[in-house]
């Protein structure tokens, strides 16, 4: 069941990188709804595969933790398509760098860093 929940999440972090990628109105309601649902897979993959934690990973976790959030709150400001286009394309551009390290971040210590 472990497997399937990250194969899931791995998969969501997918769709919400590919919204935020493509911006329009209909991805950009999709990758909000996605990434809520990232952060309640992430906090169930974080309980149940972390049992040995590696050295440094309460600030990595942090970080991630942050990062995410930014590339959420971005993707629900998207998702309101209220702002000029050059801010919604600076919001995006932020959103895919945080996201993107967020992913690589999570990815390092639910693999790498645990051996």
């Amino acid at each position: 069941m472990a497997n399937g929940i990250l194969y899931l999440h791995l998969l969501m972090a997918l769709i919400f990188l590919l919204a935020l990628w493509k911006a329009t109105p209909h991805w950009s309601r999709m990758g909000a709804g996605v990434g809520v649902l990232l952060i309640i897979t992430g906090v169930f993959n974080f309980m149940t595969r972390m049992t040995g934690a590696p050295t440094g990973w309460h600030a990595g976790i942090g970080i991630k933790i942050l990062l995410a959030l930014h590339a959420i709150a971005m993707s629900v400001l998207l998702a309101r398509g209220t702002a000029s286009p050059e801010k919604r394309a600076r919001w995006r551009k932020g959103a895919l760098i945080s996201a993107l390290a967020a992913i690589l971040i999570g990815l390092y210590f639910s693999n790498v860093a645990r051996g």
